[in-house]
């Protein structure tokens, strides 16, 4: 599995993937190859040429029998080019999952020779999973994967282990996400911050990791210090405890693909907004 190796909805639905497999007793040899990492993008040198050495060294020493590569956008589109291209003279499959909530805008703003290069990245898979229909036509039209290897795979996630129990107090509001400009955290907060959404008791807890420090200050600056809680970047256990102490789950995006945080929400029984 080839990926970029940072936080995020890619990582737990790999998460998701191993902890079913091994629910299942089904447990193939899976190795994670990070070709990104969380640090500096100058940091993440260093990651991605090693990254592409142990898969160089697997292709020729225990040749897998399949790569799974995960694709986002912009810098992992391009750190992917390499893997298919030793994943090609390797011959082994690669089963290429489209992620990306802003892939379009993404293609849109490319010269003609980087998009052919694009292009060529995902014709040369074996198989495309997008998250829905309409990525599949996108697929289709302008990517032109060919339609016998294009498979539609939306998103899915485990139920709770426990039944969600009301709690006395005022009611409880959760964002799961990268906080910053894409997952809408200041116009979910300046929504707060209006007089007749103050009048009524709430508290929002903010579970994320990105531009955390800036948007506390927000809230601070809105009034709202004493009603929203910021926890930064939680782990699967931590976030489950979140899911089943909340009542509504907000997450007001400018851009989604399929994800997760809401299907997570969804499973636990919260309304979602």
């Amino acid at each position: 599995m080839v990926d970029d190796g940072m936080r995020g909805g890619v990582r737990r639905v790999s998460e998701y993937l191993r902890d079913e497999w091994a629910r299942s007793g089904d447990v193939p040899a899976v190795e994670h190859i990070a070709l990104r990492g969380e640090g500096s993008l100058r940091a993440s040198g260093p990651i991605y040429l090693g990254g592409l050495s142990r898969l160089s060294t697997r292709l020729a020493v225990r040749r897998p029998s399949v790569i799974h590569l995960n694709l986002t956008q912009r810098g992992s589109t391009w750190r992917a080019l390499p893997v298919m291209s030793l994943a090609r003279a390797g011959r082994v499959p690669v089963f290429l999952a489209l992620h990306s909530s802003e892939y379009r805008t993404f293609t849109a703003g490319l010269s003609p020779r980087r998009l052919e290069a694009v292009r060529w990245l995902f014709r040369s898979a074996d198989a495309v999973a997008v998250l829905g229909d309409g990525w599949a036509d996108y697929a289709l039209d302008e990517l032109r994967v060919p339609e016998d290897r294009l498979h539609v795979v939306p998103n899915a996630v485990p139920g709770p282990e426990l039944l969600r129990t009301r709690e006395p107090g005022p009611p409880r509001l959760l964002f799961l996400g990268q906080v910053g400009r894409r997952k809408g955290t200041s116009d979910l907060l300046e929504a707060l911050a209006r007089p007749e959404v103050l009048a009524h008791p709430w508290r929002l807890t903010v579970a994320g990791d990105g531009e955390v420090e800036a948007h506390a200050r927000q809230a601070e600056a809105l009034g709202l210090g004493d009603r929203v809680d910021f926890t930064g970047w939680l782990g699967p256990d931590d976030v489950a405890r979140e899911l089943h102490a909340a009542d509504v789950f907000v997450l007001p995006s400018h851009a989604e693909g399929l994800p997760l945080a809401v299907l997570e929400a969804m499973a636990h029984g919260l309304a979602v907004v």
